[in-house]
C-alpha cells in the first residue's frame, strides 16, 4: 500500500487553496477528485457567480493567485458578474499554477488505520495517509423536503442536479424557493423557453443592496472610498456589520454563545438575490408567501395545489431547497468512522486548525461551518480554511 503524508479529497477552490498552502509549507499533497467538478456538473450553463469580484479569488499563500492575475495571465476580460463557465476556467488555471495535479480518481471510502487514515480508491487501490483534508463540497448535502422525495427524479428534482435548463424548453416548471440559486434559475429557465413561476415561503424576495441602493450606499461601496474595506469587507457576505464578523472567522467564533453565533449565520445566510437578477425576471411570476399543499402525479404531468388555494398542472418541480450538512452522508466515511466523529447538528465538531475528533481528518469549506462560520460556504471562506488545515498539519508532521 503506498504511502504519502497528506491527502485532499476534492479538487474544488477549497480543495485546490488547501494543496496550494500545503505545498508551500513543504507538504506537498495527494490531490483526488476531477478538478472544479461541482461546479461544472451542479451549475447550469449560463450561471453568473453571486460573490463578487473581491470575494471570489481561490487562496494561494502569497495573495497572488486572483483573478486579476488570471485576466493580466491569460489576456482575457472577464464579465462582472463572473460566469460560472470562466471561474471554472479559472479554478484550472489555478491548480496549474500552483502544481496540484489532482487525481481523477475518486475516494470511495477512508477508513482509520492504526496512527493513519486509509484512502481505498474507485479503481480499488489503497493508500495510507498521516492526514485527510476533506473538501468535497456540497454536492452531497442537497435538500430534499420529505413531502416530495416521493417525486424525485421524475416530477421534481434539485437545482444541484442540471448543468443545462435546455431539456425544459416549452416546459411548464415551478420554482421552489427565494435565494439566488431559485431566482437565478427561474430566469435561465425563462431564457431557455420554459414557462415558469417562483413559490416562496417568505413574504418578499431580498435584493441584495451590493452595487445598488441608494447614491449615498453606492458611494460607500465604491473602490474609492478609502474607509469601504473597513465597512465592506471583500467576502462582502451579509449587511454592514455582520459582514466584518463573518469576514474573520478567528472573531466570528468569539460570539459568546452558540444560539447568538446562529443568529448571525441565519442573517448573513438568509435567502437573497443578486440585483443584476431582477430586471431577468420581470416577466416571471414571483409568488411570496406561498407553500406547496400538495403535488399529485397525473397522466400529463404534476397537480399543484399552493396554499392560496390556486391548482395548476405543471411539467415538473424545480427544488431550490439549499444544502443541508450531516457529514454522516459522505459517501466515503465508513461507519465505524462516522461514529468516532463528535458531530453537533451534522457538522463536525473541529479544533482551531479545522481537525476533526479524529487524529489526522480534517474538514474544510461548508462542512467546516461551525468552525469558521458562514464564510465556509463561499469562495473567500479559502485563504482561512487553507491557511488552519495547513497549520495543523505541519504541526504533526
Amino acid at each position: 500500500m503506498d504511502r504519502v503524508p497528506v491527502a485532499v479529497i476534492g479538487a474544488g477552490p477549497y480543495g485546490l487553496a488547501v494543496a496550494a498552502h500545503l505545498r508551500s509549507a513543504g507538504l506537498p499533497p495527494a490531490v483526488f477528485g476531477a478538478p472544479m467538478s461541482f461546479w461544472t456538473g451542479s451549475m447550469p450553463e449560463g450561471m453568473l457567480l453571486r460573490s463578487g469580484w473581491d470575494g471570489s479569488h481561490i487562496a494561494d499563500p502569497d495573495g497572488k493567485l486572483t483573478l486579476d492575475e488570471y485576466e493580466a495571465d491569460t489576456g482575457r476580460r472577464l464579465a462582472r458578474p463572473i460566469p460560472v463557465d470562466d471561474f471554472v476556467d479559472y479554478g484550472h488555471w489555478f491548480a496549474d499554477r500552483v502544481g496540484a495535479d489532482p487525481d481523477p480518481r475518486t475516494v470511495t471510502s477512508v477508513d482509520v488505520i492504526g496512527p493513519g487514515l486509509r484512502l481505498t480508491l474507485s479503481d480499488g487501490s489503497t493508500l495510507a495517509a498521516q492526514s485527510v483534508v476533506v473538501a468535497t463540497g456540497i454536492a452531497e448535502f442537497a435538500h430534499i423536503p420529505p413531502e416530495h422525495a416521493d417525486l424525485i427524479p421524475t416530477f421534481a428534482s434539485h437545482t444541484s442536479r442540471h448543468a443545462s435548463f435546455s431539456e425544459f424548453a416549452g416546459k411548464r416548471v415551478v420554482v421552489v424557493g427565494s435565494g439566488q440559486s431559485a431566482l437565478e434559475s427561474a430566469a435561465l429557465l425563462h431564457e431557455s423557453g420554459a414557462q415558469v413561476e417562483v413559490v416562496a415561503r417568505n413574504d418578499h424576495v431580498h435584493w441584495l443592496t451590493h452595487g445598488a441602493g441608494s447614491r449615498v450606499h453606492q458611494a460607500l461601496q465604491s473602490r474609492h472610498n478609502p474607509v469601504r474595506r473597513w465597512l465592506f469587507p471583500p467576502s462582502d457576505i451579509g449587511p454592514v456589520g455582520i459582514s466584518l464578523l463573518v469576514d474573520r472567522p478567528a472573531l466570528f467564533t468569539r460570539i459568546p454563545t452558540s444560539t447568538l453565533r446562529a443568529r448571525v449565520s441565519r442573517r448573513a445566510l438568509r435567502p437573497a438575490g443578486a440585483q443584476w437578477l431582477r430586471s431577468r425576471l420581470e416577466s416571471v411570476p414571483l409568488r411570496t408567501s406561498t407553500v406547496l399543499r400538495s403535488c399529485d402525479p397525473t397522466s400529463s404531468g404534476l397537480a399543484v395545489e399552493t396554499s392560496d388555494g390556486r391548482r395548476t398542472e405543471v411539467d415538473h418541480l424545480l427544488l431550490a431547497t439549499g444544502y443541508a450538512v450531516d457529514v454522516a452522508r459522505c459517501r466515503f466515511l465508513g461507519p465505524d468512522l462516522v461514529r468516532s466523529l463528535r458531530r453537533i447538528d451534522g457538522y463536525p465538531v473541529l479544533s482551531p486548525t479545522l481537525e476533526s475528533s479524529v487524529p489526522g481528518l480534517y474538514f474544510t469549506g461548508a462542512t467546516a461551518m461551525r468552525a469558521m462560520g458562514p464564510i465556509a460556504r463561499f469562495v473567500a471562506g479559502t485563504a482561512y480554511a487553507a491557511h488552519a488545515a495547513t497549520r495543523g498539519i505541519a504541526s504533526t508532521g
